[in-house]
């Protein structure tokens, strides 16, 4: 606003400012979007938790789960940064790990950068698995809005990941013991 006031005031260069301030000021709602999801309904369904490009299935050993299937999200700043919850469930635990910020496309970025585990247990089936909120090198804030004990509603929203970052979804593909 300031620019546009110099640049009629002033000189009309300042209109530079202010058409980089508005393309800023664009970008940055636009990354905070929170858009309504028609979440489906159904046995066996299961939805992603967050918006991206999915990088990676694997079956991993996963602390906790021993066999498990990983399926890792990519989240660029141009993605919606929200995390839901993939299944109706209850969480168990939250846990947060401090670590360093590589790029959230590195293999080694779910081992090495910080990250936030969201523990839970299906509301059908009854079975355990775990959301993992990972912070990447432009994303150095996770923001996760849930507590154990909380039960999720699925495709309900619990936090974000602000600035690129990846999401992955666990789920054991053995009884856990």
């Amino acid at each position: 606003a300031g620019c546009g006031v110099l640049a009629s005031r002033v000189h009309p260069a300042f209109w530079v400012g202010t058409v980089v301030a508005g393309g800023f000021w664009v970008f940055v709602l636009s990354f905070f979007r929170n858009p309504k999801r028609k979440i489906p309904e159904g046995p066996g369904v299961v939805v992603s938790p967050a918006d991206g490009t999915i990088t990676n299935i694997e079956e991993v050993e996963e602390p906790g789960f021993g066999k498990a299937l990983r399926i890792s999200i990519f989240l660029s700043v141009f993605n919606v940064h929200v995390n839901r919850s993939p299944m109706a469930g209850s969480v168990l635990r939250v846990r947060y790990f401090p670590g360093e910020f590589l790029d959230a496309r590195s293999g080694d970025c779910s081992r090495r950068n910080e990250q936030l585990w969201l523990d839970m247990k299906s509301k059908e089936g009854g079975f355990a698995f775990r959301v993992k909120q990972i912070a990447g090198a432009i994303a150095r804030r996770i923001v996760c809005r849930t507590a154990e004990g909380r039960n999720l509603a699925m495709g309900e929203l619990y936090g974000m990941i602000k600035f690129g970052s990846t999401t992955e979804l666990v789920v054991p593909t053995a009884e856990v013991e």
